[in-house]
C-alpha cells in the first residue's frame, strides 16, 4: 500500500511540475488546457488498468482515485487561482534594428521622471517614442535591450493584414471578397456547413468569420467541424485561427513561406528584419502570433502606417489599403474583447487587424498583442509609440493583456508629450 501511495505521488509531483514548465516556456498558450487534461488522462489509465487486473480492487480505489482527485484540482488551482507567471519573451539578435535619427535632446524632464518610474512595473520590458519621424525616447527594463527582438504577439496580426494588403495589389488574391475556399479547394467538398462556402478574407480580417470556437493551429477541422456560431460576416468574435488561415493563404498564393513573403515586401523595404517566427504544424508562418521584432522595427511598423503605406517615397503597402484598415468594420462590439475607457485610452472597434481607438480624445489605432505588447499611432501628433512586456499568465479567459499600469503609462505619456 505505501508503495503504490509513493508511486502515484511521485508521478503526481512530475506531472504538476511538468503542467508548470510548459506555462512558462510554450509559446503556443491553447496547449496548456490539453495538456492539463492529458496528465489526468495519464493517471487515469494505470487506475483503470488496476481496476481490471488487479485484485485488490479496494485499495486500488482507495489509492488512486485520491491522487487522481487532488492532481484534478491542483490543475483547476493553477488555472483558476494561478498567481500571475511572468516570463520574458525576447531573443538576442546579431542585426542592428532600424537606426532612428534621434531628437532625445530635447526630452523634458517629466518625461525622464516617467521614463525612470515605469521600471518599477516588473512586466515592463521596452518603450521606444517616435515622433515626426524621430526617436524622442526610449529605455529598455529589467535585462532587455535593443538588441533582443521580442515575441510581439497579436502585432502579429496587424502585419499579416499588411501583407495581404501587398497580395491584392500583386492581385494574387483577387479581393477582400474572395471566398477563402478558393484557397483550399481540397475541403470544398468536405464543409459540415454550407455558409463556410461564403467566409470570405474580409470576414477573416475583421474576425467575423462566424466560428464557434478558436482551434487555432486546425486547418482540416476548420472546414469539415468547426461549427458556426454566427453567420459570416455578421458579428465580430475574436479570433486566432482566422489570421492562421490568412499566413496560410499568403503562403499557397505567393508560394513563399509568410515569413520569407514578409522579408521580401515589407521587412526589407522598411529597413527591418526578424529571425524568429513561430510556425504552425504545416510549416507556414503562424498568423495570429508569434513574430519576433525589435522594438525599434515595432515602431518602423508603426510609422509606415502613419504614412499610409509610404516611407522616403517608396510606396510599400497600397494607401487606399492602409484606409480599409482603419475603419471600424465592429458594427456589433463584444465588449469582452474592446478596453477602456480610462482618461487615455478606450478601443472603440476593429478595423482589418488592428484595434481602432481613442486617445485623450485624438482618433488613434492601435496593434496589440498579449502580455501587452504594443504599437500605437496618434496620427495628428505623428506620434507612435511602441511597447513590450513580459508574458503574464492569469487564468483561463481572463484578458492577459488588459492591466491597469498599462494604461496608466499612456495617461502620463499622452500628458506629458507635447499635448
Amino acid at each position: 500500500m505505501k508503495k503504490k501511495i509513493i508511486v502515484f505521488g511521485i508521478v503526481y509531483l512530475i506531472l504538476t511540475v511538468g503542467i508548470i514548465f510548459m506555462m512558462r516556456n510554450f509559446d503556443n498558450l491553447s496547449m496548456i488546457s490539453n495538456i492539463s487534461f492529458l496528465g489526468i488522462i495519464i493517471l487515469l489509465i494505470p487506475i483503470i488498468a488496476y481496476l481490471i487486473f488487479n485484485k485488490k480492487r479496494k485499495q486500488t480505489l482507495i489509492v488512486g482515485v485520491p491522487v487522481l482527485v487532488m492532481y484534478a484540482a491542483s490543475i483547476f488551482i493553477i488555472h483558476l487561482f494561478n498567481p500571475q507567471i511572468l516570463r520574458d519573451t525576447y531573443i538576442p539578435i546579431s542585426y542592428k534594428p532600424f537606426n532612428w535619427e534621434h531628437n532625445i535632446s530635447n526630452q523634458s524632464s517629466e518625461l525622464n521622471i516617467i521614463l525612470e518610474k515605469v521600471e518599477e512595473i516588473d512586466r515592463i520590458q521596452s518603450i521606444a517614442i517616435i515622433q515626426n519621424g524621430k526617436l524622442k525616447a526610449e529605455k529598455y527594463y529589467h535585462g532587455a535591450s535593443e538588441n533582443n527582438a521580442f515575441n510581439v504577439r497579436s502585432v502579429t496580426k496587424t502585419v499579416i493584414s499588411l501583407l495581404i494588403g501587398i497580395a491584392i495589389e500583386e492581385n494574387i488574391i483577387d479581393s477582400l471578397n474572395q471566398p477563402i475556399v478558393d484557397f483550399f479547394p481540397e475541403f470544398k467538398g468536405m464543409v459540415n456547413d454550407e455558409r463556410k462556402l461564403k467566409i470570405t478574407v474580409k470576414d477573416l480580417l475583421t474576425m467575423k468569420a462566424g466560428f464557434a470556437y478558436d482551434c487555432y493551429d486546425c486547418t482540416e477541422h476548420l472546414f469539415t467541424q468547426v461549427p458556426l456560431i454566427n453567420e459570416p460576416g455578421k458579428t465580430f468574435l475574436y479570433s486566432n485561427v482566422s489570421f492562421n488561415l490568412l499566413s496560410e493563404i499568403i503562403h499557397r498564393q505567393s508560394k513563399k513561406n509568410t515569413i520569407d513573403y514578409a522579408t521580401e515586401k515589407l521587412f526589407k523595404p522598411l529597413g527591418i528584419q526578424t529571425t524568429k517566427w513561430n510556425e504552425l504544424t504545416s510549416g507556414t508562418s503562424t498568423g495570429a502570433d508569434g513574430l519576433y521584432l525589435a522594438t525599434h522595427d515595432m515602431a518602423r511598423i508603426g510609422y509606415l502606417m502613419l504614412n499610409h503605406g509610404e516611407i522616403d517615397s517608396l510606396t510599400i503597402v497600397p494607401k487606399d489599403w492602409i484606409k480599409k484598415m482603419l475603419i471600424d468594420y465592429n458594427q456589433n462590439k463584444n465588449d469582452d474583447w474592446v478596453y477602456g475607457p480610462t482618461d487615455s485610452y478606450i478601443e472603440k472597434g476593429y478595423g482589418l487587424g488592428v484595434w481602432i481607438t481613442e486617445t485623450k480624445g485624438h482618433n488613434t489605432y492601435t496593434a496589440r498583442g498579449h502580455g501587452g505588447q504594443m504599437i500605437h499611432v496618434i496620427p495628428d501628433k505623428e506620434l507612435v509609440i511602441a511597447i513590450t512586456q513580459k508574458d503574464l499568465f492569469m487564468r483561463p479567459n481572463e484578458h492577459i493583456d488588459k492591466p491597469d499600469l498599462l494604461f496608466k503609462i499612456f495617461d502620463t505619456f499622452i500628458k506629458e508629450i507635447n499635448y
